[in-house]
């Protein structure tokens, strides 16, 4: 199994230079052995890809996130939402629906949109 380099996964900003995510190296891990069939893997093979993302947070609420699949983690996903320049990690284990539009354009909408369960 291939080892995983945390100092591959820089973002941008301040002196931490250029995006370096090294996802081939995640990908050996996340493509191979307990992961195959995984949450992890089916992102990983859409990186590029916008998406949304519905988190729980706590019992009943539910957090919206829409961008670019940046990076997937083995716990963790990189969003890059192009309209606020901006990354986000987001916590993969909290992540209960991801949505593939097929226009692979999203909506005109906030990236932030929060929902409450009903």
């Amino acid at each position: 199994m291939a080892e995983y380099d945390a100092t591959a996964q820089k973002l941008p900003g301040g002196s931490a230079g250029e995006i370096s995510g090294d996802q081939g190296a995640l990908d050996d891990i996340i493509n191979n052995g307990s992961y195959n069939g995984s949450l992890q893997q089916m992102l990983s093979q859409n990186i590029g890809r916008k998406i949304i993302v519905d988190f729980l947070i706590g019992t009943d609420n539910i957090i919206r996130k829409e961008g670019t699949l940046y990076l997937v983690g083995l716990s963790y996903i990189v969003l890059y939402d192009e309209r606020a320049q901006v990354y986000t990690v987001c916590n993969l284990y909290s992540i209960i629906f991801v949505a593939f539009p097929e226009s692979n354009v999203l909506s005109n909408q906030s990236a932030r949109t929060t929902l409450r369960r009903v």
